[in-house]
């Protein structure tokens, strides 16, 4: 497909397109050696992690309830 067809279906400067093949083409070897990280210890830190969040937002959201009944009631 050529390069500004190629621009055009995803919507984005063909420049990009031309630097993105120039940094593939540079770095091809070292960005297919690395080994990704898809381990259980990487699910499990995002899990513990969004966990931990979750609990972060059920507090403020019970402290903003509080908060609200005090002004409204």
């Amino acid at each position: 497909m050529p390069l500004g067809q190629l621009a055009a279906r995803f919507e984005i400067n063909p420049n990009l397109i031309t630097k993105w093949r120039k940094h593939l083409l540079a770095n091809m070897t070292s960005i297919f050696s690395k080994k990704f990280e898809t381990g259980p210890n990487t699910a499990n830190q995002l899990a513990d992690e969004l966990y931990k969040q979750i609990g972060q937002l059920k507090v403020e959201n019970e402290w903003l309830k509080k908060k609200s009944d005090l002004i409204i009631g």
